[in-house]
């Protein structure tokens, strides 16, 4: 079951605060939210890594416009305009999700 980060970060400020007061318990608190939020992480898909595998190798070879060498144009041509702007603005965060991955990377 996933939770929303927000619910991670209130309990983690909230148990700080506790720490601060000299709380004991707070201690325990604060490994505890800590250990819950690595656990809930996200991990990448396998389909996530190969579609990084693809932004990062057109990066490297010096690619201006990664998005339009991604873009599936056939796939585009059988979609209505709502569709293809969608389809365009999903790619497109997918694709500076990946540019922001690989500049902390790098």
């Amino acid at each position: 079951m996933k939770r929303p980060r927000g619910v991670f970060r209130q309990q983690a400020k909230e148990a700080r605060d506790r720490l601060g007061r000299g709380d004991e318990c707070a201690k325990e608190d604060v490994t505890a939210v800590r250990t819950m939020a690595t656990y809930f992480q996200a991990r990448p898909t396998k389909e996530e890594e190969e579609f990084y595998a693809k932004v990062t190798t057109l990066l490297i070879h010096g690619v201006e416009n990664p998005l339009a060498h991604i873009l599936d144009r056939a796939y585009m041509d059988g979609l209505n305009a709502m569709e293809r702007e969608r389809y365009v603005l999903n790619l497109s965060a997918r694709v500076k999700d990946c540019i922001k991955r690989w500049e902390r990377a790098s």
